[in-house]
């Protein structure tokens, strides 16, 4: 008799033992619902955006389209797909990519991984945190000795960060520089390149493999939670100098991995010498991240409205700039529309012009 209860003690036992480990089960379970324990953000999407039935960008996926300017309710989790993009979950259980939001709109939010597109190079989406950072720079026709310079070129760079602050601010996005190397030492270095950067045009992969050993830009990202990093490759030059300013960019048949500005001390514009300008380093900054010239024929621009702005008072950073610590120009809506700001004007389909990979998917 005993043994019999002995036996159906032991029974019982296994069977609680069975759904303890049922409810072990379950609790390690908890990820795949766990998004819908997260905390609920409402973000405003800052380009034209889609919306997906999954993490995945495949074209059957796609649910909807919504402008910039469109608010969505998401969990503050974020996805990771296969091919490494990152998503939202909104709370009607679809999925957007993060880069359709500005990252200062989640700051302090889970995040797996930063919503950081390679496709772009090293200067995506003009929202969120960018970095940039100088390589004070020797090259085979200049040599630096008036460190003053420097110091010129950091003041202007002020004026520059807070110009596109205040300028995305109007189209609804939120931006932050980080440049000041006496704040943030590892934004600065200094570097040698063997070759005469103003005018060998093969000079760019020459600075990309200097930049490359000297800065780790993963690290940098992760450091300052950074979405995007423009290099500075700035040379000492004097008033006989006429290279102007420049940008290593993507452009529709060319890609970069790294967005180089050649930032030059003096220019002699033909008209006057200009030192270090302002509205010169935004203009470059803004090529980094997608903005074609507008005053001369590009991939981009067509000649026609080149022509047309010629006789025209559009005063954009990207037509025209100007002497001074200050910055007369803006970002107008054909600027933004490049930069993923704003949506489409007329102007682009008046004068042929080519689209913006940056509200399209």
């Amino acid at each position: 008799m005993s043994e019999r209860i002995s036996i159906s003690v032991k029974k019982r036992i296994a069977a609680i033992m069975v759904c303890v480990a049922m409810i072990l089960t379950s609790l390690l379970c908890v990820p795949s619902i766990k998004v819908e324990a997260a905390s609920k953000l409402q973000l405003v999407t800052t380009m034209d955006c889609s919306v997906w039935s999954a993490p995945n960008t495949a074209e059957k996926n796609r649910v909807k389209k919504i402008p910039a300017g469109y608010t969505v309710t998401v969990y503050d989790e974020v996805y990771t797909s296969a091919t490494g993009k990152t998503f939202y979950k909104t709370a009607k259980g679809c999925y957007i990519l993060c880069k359709c939001f500005s990252p200062s709109q989640t700051q302090g939010q889970v995040q797996t991984k930063l919503s950081y597109d390679g496709r772009y190079g090293s200067a995506g989406n003009l929202g969120g945190r960018t970095l940039i950072v100088t390589l004070i720079t020797n090259d085979t026709s200049t040599t630096w000795k008036n460190y003053s310079k420097m110091n010129d070129f950091k003041k202007a760079l002020a004026i520059s960060a807070k110009y596109l602050t205040s300028q995305c601010a109007s189209y609804g996005v939120q931006s932050e520089f980080l440049y000041d190397w006496d704040v943030y030492p590892d934004l600065m270095y200094t570097a040698a390149v063997n070759t005469d950067i103003r005018n060998d045009k093969r000079a760019y992969s020459k600075m990309q493999s200097v930049i490359r050993k000297k800065v780790n830009e993963d690290a940098l990202r992760e450091k300052y939670q950074a979405e995007n990093v423009v290099y500075m490759i700035l040379l000492e030059t004097d008033s006989t100098n006429t290279a102007h300013n420049c940008t290593y960019m993507s452009e529709p048949s060319w890609r970069v991995d790294e967005e180089i500005c050649v930032i030059k001390t003096d220019v002699n514009y033909g008209n006057g010498v200009g030192r270090l300008l302002p509205s010169s380093i935004a203009h470059e900054i803004l090529h980094a991240f997608g903005a074609p010239d507008l005053y001369v024929k590009n991939e981009t621009i067509s000649q026609s409205y080149v022509d047309w702005l010629r006789n025209n008072k559009l005063k954009d950073i990207m037509k025209e700039t100007n002497y001074g610590d200050t910055i007369n120009a803006s970002i107008t809506s054909i600027s933004a529309y490049y930069l993923g700001l704003g949506g489409k004007p007329a102007d682009v389909d008046i004068f042929g012009l080519g689209l913006s990979e940056k509200v399209q998917y």
